[in-house]
């Protein structure tokens, strides 16, 4: 996230880049540069969709004991894991399932488990039955992908499409109605049956058929 140093203009003006072994070292060396923080950061912010955190306000009458200092908390979490899959080079599927956490204790206790007693972020091991590995379960994920009441399950299936499989699905149509949240009729169905609701629109169910399972 900066200009290259000497090193790296000496070695491209040379070619050497061109060599895979060189080229690995440096990439290397970059990492072990403290200012690949900034790239970190900066990377996971705008690949997930970090921002959306803000963009989500905490209903405090569902979440009476929600505050909004865990935000930054949320996001560090999220930046600190894609830092301990990027530094010990381990397979990109952990992103969508671990066995390890990367936390502290204001979110080792958000999520009620035993975890670091300081601010600084620690690699935890997760027992089969925590269901906390990879992104999805993250709160900065879960969070951005929510109405700050509930969950949102096509909010959820659209990021995954577009963040993790690189695929995002198209635009909805224009004048395609939303469910209406305020009729008795809807809101007293469980999710699924809303979204099956919706999907009775055909132009609806043409996006939503590649939306809702995941």
């Amino acid at each position: 996230s900066s200009m290259p140093d000497d090193q790296l203009f000496e070695l491209a003006d040379s070619g050497q880049l061109r060599n895979p072994q060189k080229l690995a070292a440096e990439v290397d060396r970059m990492l072990d540069d403290p200012r690949s923080s900034n790239f970190v950061e900066q990377f996971s912010d705008q690949w997930l969709d970090l921002a959306g955190m803000n963009r989500v306000a905490v209903n405090p009458e569902y979440y009476p004991t929600f505050r909004d200092e865990l935000k930054p908390h949320m996001q560090r979490e999220t930046q600190q894991f894609f830092n301990e899959v990027l530094r010990n080079d381990l397979s990109a599927l952990a992103f969508l399932d671990s066995d390890f956490a990367m936390l502290n204790q204001p979110m080792a206790e958000h999520y009620s488990l035993t975890g670091p007693r300081g601010i600084e972020f620690e690699r935890v091991a997760l027992t089969t039955d925590q269901h906390r590995g990879g992104l999805l379960t993250q709160a900065s994920i879960l969070l951005t992908n929510s109405t700050g009441e509930d969950s949102h399950a096509i909010l959820r299936g659209v990021w995954i499409r577009k963040r993790l499989l690189g695929d995002p699905p198209a635009p909805p149509p224009p004048n395609v109605p939303n469910l209406d949240q305020q009729s008795p009729n809807v809101a007293s169905l469980p999710l699924k049956e809303q979204l099956k609701e919706h999907r009775e629109n055909e132009a609806c169910a043409r996006c939503h058929r590649g939306i809702d399972p995941w």
